[in-house]
């Protein structure tokens, strides 16, 4: 495995914490225009995040070779955001990211001992201002209309390159997933009818991927998709076609 395709995998959705190293959460609610508001709860150890900024930096400078002229380090949006010295540097970061359709709200940036939480609210007037949002740009969205009129929402993670056996972990690595666990939930604004979620209600799914439970949870992030189908909203919902889609 790449040290960049973990570090794209371990930030690209959103975070949840209790007492392990890791944990990813969010909350996306969806309106029958298409606009709606994504919740996201973040928390990490700082050991942790120091190794994931480490590896990197290091997957950068190896991407790019090691040069006396070569640029400074960026550290990729989600690290930037948890690695902020205080809550005001946070909501800076965050706010750097708005746009006149995509605004961030209710944030908060914690730094306890030894972990980081971190809390906030986007809210969006359709699907896409979140798709090109820095934050979530690294999943692959596709939102289509069908002849029925309902709606099919997909999304894809990245691929994570990983090796064959699973044991192959980088020793620095494999203990920051000793607790990690992603949750992705999906508000619909209509009656579900089709979806590959773990868990299912009427109008609401959940994707849990827990390596703490079990180590083949990684796996199946590799290029994991979202699929939910919902009944028509009765309003045309925006579409979202995928890069190099015909």
């Amino acid at each position: 495995m790449r040290f960049n395709g973990l570090v794209g995998f371990a930030f690209v959705v959103v975070i949840s914490l209790t007492v392990g190293c890791i944990r990813l959460e969010t909350t996306l609610t969806l309106a029958p225009d298409g606009s709606g508001r994504a919740i996201v709860y973040g928390a990490i150890r700082q050991q942790a995040l120091d190794r994931l900024l480490l590896a990197q930096s290091l997957a950068a400078e190896l991407k790019n070779g090691s040069t006396t002229n070569a640029l400074p380090h960026t550290p990729s949006p989600w690290l930037a955001l948890l690695s902020a010295r205080d809550g005001d540097q946070a909501r800076r970061i965050l706010q750097s990211n708005a746009t006149p359709t995509l605004d961030f709200q209710r944030g908060t940036f914690e730094i306890k001992q030894d972990r980081r939480d971190l809390f906030f609210e986007i809210r969006f007037h359709s699907l896409e201002d979140l798709a090109h949002c820095p934050l979530f740009e690294h999943l692959t969205w596709r939102v289509q209309n069908l002849k029925d009129g309902a709606v099919r929402c997909s999304l894809t993670f990245p691929p994570l390159d990983l090796d064959p056996d699973l044991n192959a972990l980088p020793p620095d690595i494999a203990p920051l997933l000793a607790d990690l666990n992603i949750s992705f939930a999906i508000e619909t604004p209509s009656e579900i009818l089709e979806t590959n979620g773990h868990r299912s209600t009427v109008r609401t799914a959940r994707w849990q991927f827990n390596y703490d439970r079990d180590p083949r949870e990684l796996r199946r992030l590799d290029r994991a998709s979202i699929n939910i189908v919902f009944a028509s909203t009765g309003h045309p919902f925006p579409t979202i076609a995928p890069p190099n889609a015909p």
